[in-house]
């Protein structure tokens, strides 16, 4: 079984705000998979790689010949491996529709595997944290992040996926599993009734506030979560065709379209 690595540190981690009209999928997972390869050739690779490791054992030794060969398969692993995705679709209910489009986007952007990890159906904790394990990105997808965040509390995966954010491994969502990977989001007890709209605690791998795809709306969802917020809180809309990679010190960088950045002031919700 595939093991954590608690010598690494935290990735970063990309925000995406997809929505119909977006053109641009296709570079922004281009590079997370290119952020993922760069990851990978920074660390020691464990099991799965008998041979190579055999030979790097060999090169301890001083065996020259199993040295260069060592060096050579290590070199060639790194520059062909394609990344291994593993697919969290619980925000819209392991949809197999959604999982086999954004299979196939991934895929075309460079990523290797893409396996659907079952959360909402035919879940099993241990075949679940096997794919997460052997992957190299974790991708959530779309949907309804209440939906979402309820079952992977549900299936007690969020102290999992922390361990597994904390030994390095690479988180990337998409729309609302965008939104899942930041601080809070919003639960209505009454959907017909925005009276019992209440706060929503998310992953928090990205230390922000954020919406996507919603500037036909002029972001009213981004605004009420902003309301639940002390003044000088600030959050992000990230709109069609955008993007943000937040690193773990909490730098954001844009990728394509910019970014719409709100801030409480007073009993007001402004651009700035």
């Amino acid at each position: 079984m595939p093991s954590l690595d608690y010598k690494s540190k935290p990735a970063d981690i990309f925000l995406i705000a997809g929505g119909l009209q977006s053109k641009n999928h296709s570079a922004i997972l281009a590079e997370v998979l290119k952020s993922s390869n760069t990851n990978l050739q920074s660390k020691v690779y464990r099991g799965g790689k008998e041979e190579a490791t055999q030979a790097y054992s060999n090169i301890r030794r001083g065996a020259d010949d199993a040295a260069n060969k060592g060096r050579r398969m290590n070199a060639n692993w790194c520059k062909k491996k394609a990344p291994c995705v593993a697919y969290i679709g619980a925000a819209s209910s392991d949809s197999k529709e959604f999982f086999l489009m954004l299979k196939q986007r991934l895929m075309a952007a460079g990523a290797g595997n893409v396996t659907l990890v079952p959360i909402v159906r035919r879940f099993d904790p241990d075949k679940a944290k096997n794919i997460l394990l052997a992957s190299d990105i974790v991708f959530i997808s779309g949907g309804d992040v209440d939906w979402g965040m309820k079952y992977l509390r549900k299936r007690n995966l969020i102290p999992f996926f922390r361990e597994l954010y904390k030994c390095g491994k690479l988180f990337c969502g998409i729309s609302a599993g965008a939104i899942m990977l930041c601080r809070n989001w919003m639960h209505w007890r009454d959907q017909d009734d925005d009276n019992t709209v209440e706060l929503l605690d998310c992953l928090a791998f990205a230390p922000l506030l954020c919406d996507v795809h919603d500037e036909e709306d002029t972001w009213m969802e981004m605004k009420r979560l902003l309301g639940f917020f002390p003044q000088g809180t600030v959050g992000y809309g990230i709109p069609a065709g955008g993007a943000l990679r937040v690193s773990p010190n909490g730098k954001i960088t844009t990728i394509n379209s910019s970014p719409v950045r709100f801030i409480k002031k007073g009993t007001d919700i402004i651009i700035i």
